[in-house]
């Protein structure tokens, strides 16, 4: 008991980690299809950060120390982790994704070793992608087409955006098969 005379050491106070000042922001979004999109952001100035893809806009706040496992394949609905990192920001293609839904995007921003995140300023980072380029189309029947005479079909369809790609009609034979 007492007091302990420590002379020749420096002391030096260690303050626990705090969550980066400035948030990922700027998700963007491109080479959006049925099922897949491409997603970038800028990062914030945090060690690092987490994004997260939700169905729904609704978001679960990380807990500080959490280390969330990311998968880029979306599983269907929930919230779930595309993201964990450290470098870069993108682009990453998430897949599994169902044509004409809304997407909801947010990103954390954390600061290490602790993994403090940065869980306010949802407004500043929260975007939305639609994976609609896609043309539904419903099975029907024409015909018969006999003898090789010429016959026409006409085929229609409202662009939602910008369609860049080819398209196609085949048609099968009586029994449903599609000749070579």
């Amino acid at each position: 008991s007492g007091n302990v005379n420590l002379s020749g050491f420096d002391v030096t106070a260690i303050s626990a980690a705090s969550a980066p000042a400035t948030q990922a922001s700027n998700i963007v979004f491109s080479n959006i299809a049925h099922s897949t999109l491409t997603t970038s952001w800028t990062n914030g100035n945090g060690a690092g950060r987490v994004i997260v893809i939700n169905a729904v806009n609704s978001f679960t706040n990380l807990a500080d120390g959490a280390n969330p496992t990311a998968n880029l394949a979306y599983s269907g609905s929930g919230e779930q982790v595309i993201y964990n990192g450290t470098s870069g920001n993108g682009p990453l293609t998430i897949t599994n994704l169902l044509a004409n839904t809304t997407y909801y995007f947010k990103g954390y921003e954390y600061c290490s070793p602790d993994k403090v995140y940065k869980n306010n300023g949802a407004e500043e980072n929260l975007k939305t992608a639609v994976g609609s380029n896609f043309i539904t189309t419903t099975p029907a029947n024409f015909g018969p087409f006999c003898n090789d005479a010429a016959q026409s079909i006409n085929v229609a369809y409202t662009p939602t955006g910008t369609f860049t790609g080819t398209f196609g009609v085949q048609l099968s034979d009586a029994t449903g098969n599609f000749p070579p």
